[in-house]
């Protein structure tokens, strides 16, 4: 019973996992590393945050829920590259003509 709720956190965090490595790998190809250690960071940060309050009140579920803080935190900052900063974004990609798109 106790490993219920973490299996079941287990199973839908490899979803966000991953979209989190392949974006992660994107970031490194594409040299934005500035980037990807910022999003780092800020997810080593919430996570342990996460994992000083949710296990006194979830217990192991709250260990996981730490987790899944971790990698939802560092989606947010693949999601950021591939829309907003990223060479790829498609508000910096360039038209052949030169203009912006």
């Amino acid at each position: 019973d106790a490993a219920r709720l973490p299996s079941i956190l287990a199973s839908v965090y490899q979803a966000i996992n991953g979209l989190v490595f392949i974006g992660e790998g994107v970031m490194v190809g594409c040299g934005s590393f500035m980037q990807l250690s910022l999003s780092t960071v800020v997810a080593t940060v919430g996570c342990l945050w996460a994992l000083r309050t949710l296990p006194q009140k979830y217990g192991l579920a709250g260990v996981w829920l730490g987790f899944g803080v971790f990698n939802t935190i560092r989606l947010a900052g693949v999601w950021l590259h591939q829309t907003r900063n990223g060479p790829m974004a498609a508000r910096r990609m360039v038209a052949v003509n030169g203009e912006p798109q």
